[in-house]
């Protein structure tokens, strides 16, 4: 029997390298994901409320809840006009930094009659005169590939992160920038590229991008660049480990370059109607401003489409949301300056020692008894991984440890029923 419970101790320890290994690998990772989805929805974030408001462009902003938008618009895309009432919404509360995630952009104000096209440049001429008022702007940019691999560089990004350490190739590659603002805007602002790799659920943000071989920060690490008065220079990349901002701040990033998202740091959160309001109450327009007002003041101010064409994103949180919901839920991380953390490395090899410290109580047990202890064991380690989570924000894995003790219980299962070190006759 002896000699049973040996093999039996080797085959667990292999499976522990084997289960190690494959955990850091697609589609196991998933079930990492999932737990840390399932520890943060299961406890509260003691982040204070960071310095965001995000303005969200919803249905009854643009008409689509039977009414009419601001300008009398009923749809997409929305007309300069609201830009600059957004605007200069946004200076009145004395917003710092002032990120638009729609791109600046009229396609189709061509086919337009003339009497529009005249109206249309008429309002992008307001635009521009209240953009050069921004004493911080970011505009949003779409990044794309273009037929002709070959084709000479057409576009060079605003912002090039030079300070580079690690391996580039699982960074999400680019050849152009395929949406941009119109160039007199551009002009007065800074390109944050708002794009968000496919994902079953989302769960992460990216901060980087690489445009033809360049590395270039996205609309969420480009705002926080904003609102720290960094420049490229001050951003420091270790891919695959962390960006730090200045020595001010160090995000955690994988080998993509993508952050966690915390989907529990509050902020402050209202839609276009409800900020023209607001501004007309401290202006004195409207009712008698209160004190709820100040809520608004001094704030990196976000403006993001979150109608419901736009909520085609499952969210890691259950929510359905849109691009610029995702990506504003990642600067509200950033600026929390609290991430998601894995545990150091050493911790794999402690699960699979305190696995093989429980081999023995397997061994002699009937399966009821086997399949009883992993239950028990899985709840343990479920609380303890909830506890350490609400405190420290270390999200512990669960593919591991749930695998080796399957593995550890299907072994024994298979083992005929006896006590390890039988008692001797006349004992």
């Amino acid at each position: 029997m002896r000699r049973l419970a040996a093999q039996y101790v080797l085959f667990v320890l292999l499976a522990g390298f084997f289960l190690m290994r494959e955990s850091r690998q697609e589609p196991c990772v998933v079930v990492d994901d999932w737990f840390t989805d399932l520890l943060m929805s299961s406890t509260r974030s003691e982040s204070p409320q960071v310095p965001l408001a995000l303005i969200e462009i919803d249905d009854a902003s643009m008409g689509l809840d039977g009414g009419s938008g601001p300008d009398g618009t009923h749809a997409w895309p929305w007309p300069p006009l609201d830009y600059t009432l957004f605007l200069n919404a946004a200076m009145g509360l004395n917003a710092p930094v002032i990120a638009i995630e729609p791109v600046l952009a009229w396609e189709t104000i061509g086919n337009e009659s003339e009497t529009k096209r005249m109206e249309h440049g008429q309002y992008l001429r307001f635009l521009q005169s209240a953009i050069l008022r921004v004493p911080r702007l970011l505009l949003g940019a779409e990044l794309g590939f273009t037929e002709d691999p070959t084709a000479p560089r057409q576009y060079q990004p605003v912002a090039t992160l030079r300070r580079v350490e690690g391996d580039h190739r699982f960074i999400p590659q680019f050849s152009i920038i395929e949406r941009e603002a119109e160039e007199t805007f551009r002009l007065s602002a800074a390109n944050g590229f708002t794009n968000l790799p496919a994902q079953r659920l989302v769960r992460k943000v990216p901060m980087l991008f690489r445009v033809q071989g360049d590395v270039a920060p996205s609309f969420v690490l480009q705002a926080a660049m904003q609102w720290l008065q960094l420049t490229p220079d001050d951003v420091e990349v270790k891919v695959g480990e962390y960006v730090e901002l200045g020595g001010r701040l160090r995000i955690p990033i994988d080998r993509e370059g993508f952050m966690r998202v915390d989907y529990r740091v509050p902020y402050e959160r209202l839609g276009y109607g409800d900020l023209l309001l607001e501004v007309q109450k401290i202006d004195g327009v409207a009712a008698k401003p209160g004190k709820d007002t100040k809520r608004l003041r001094e704030k990196l101010t976000v403006l993001v489409r979150a109608d419901a064409e736009a909520k085609t994103l499952k969210l890691s949180n259950g929510n359905q949301g849109s691009r610029g919901q995702a990506l504003a839920a990642g600067l509200a991380t950033l600026l929390s300056g609290k991430f998601f953390t894995a545990p150091p490395w050493w911790s794999d090899f402690l699960i699979i020692g305190a696995v093989l410290m429980m081999c023995p109580w397997f061994l002699g047990w009937d399966r009821l008894g086997i399949w009883f202890f992993v239950v028990f064991l899985m709840l343990i380690y479920t609380l303890t991984a909830l506890a350490l989570f609400s405190v420290t924000q270390i999200a512990l894995p669960l593919f591991l440890p749930a695998g080796l003790l399957i593995f550890a219980g299907l072994y024994a299962s298979s083992i005929p029923s006896q006590p390890i070190y039988p008692r001797e006759s006349g004992e």
